[in-house]
């Protein structure tokens, strides 16, 4: 049995510690991920500023967030917990098939192409929106059962 505590940022003005998370995409990125693993944690939210706990900070000196404390081991940073989570909970692994690593790749790259083309007729909108419906019917094909 894992012992798992995410620690993120706190909603503004709900205390530190707190149970209501605050709106940091980094912090998102961790919650999604523990949800997706089905892997069981406890989260704590830590309202940022200069009033972090003392016990967090012996622990965190950097104060930086997010944290994922698993027993007696602290990582920090999103990628790096994501990193961790997929090495040592594999079994749940949320990482993507190599097939798939190039799936919607182009679509931010087309999409900026046509802003910058300031033509809403331009022939990169109809590239952008071929790689949109790529992208959903890729999605539709290979979606996972508990999504």
């Amino acid at each position: 049995m894992s012992d798992l505590e995410f620690f993120g940022k706190a909603a503004p003005g709900t205390g530190s510690p707190s149970k209501e998370r605050g709106d940091c995409p980094f912090t998102q990125r961790v919650f999604l991920e523990l949800e997706e693993l089905g892997l069981p944690y406890t989260a704590t939210y830590i309202q940022e500023g200069p009033n972090k706990p003392h016990w967090f900070m012996v622990k965190n000196p950097s104060g930086l967030m997010p944290v994922l404390r698993d027993g007696e081991t602290w990582i920090q940073d999103s990628d790096k917990i994501a990193e961790y989570l997929d090495k040592h909970y594999a079994g749940n692994t949320l990482k993507i098939p190599v097939e798939f690593r190039d799936v919607g790749d182009k679509i931010f790259p087309i999409f900026t192409k046509w802003l910058q083309s300031k033509d809403p007729g331009s022939p990169c909108r109809d590239e952008f929106v071929e790689e949109l419906v790529g992208f959903d019917r890729h999605l539709q094909n290979h979606v996972r059962d508990h999504i």
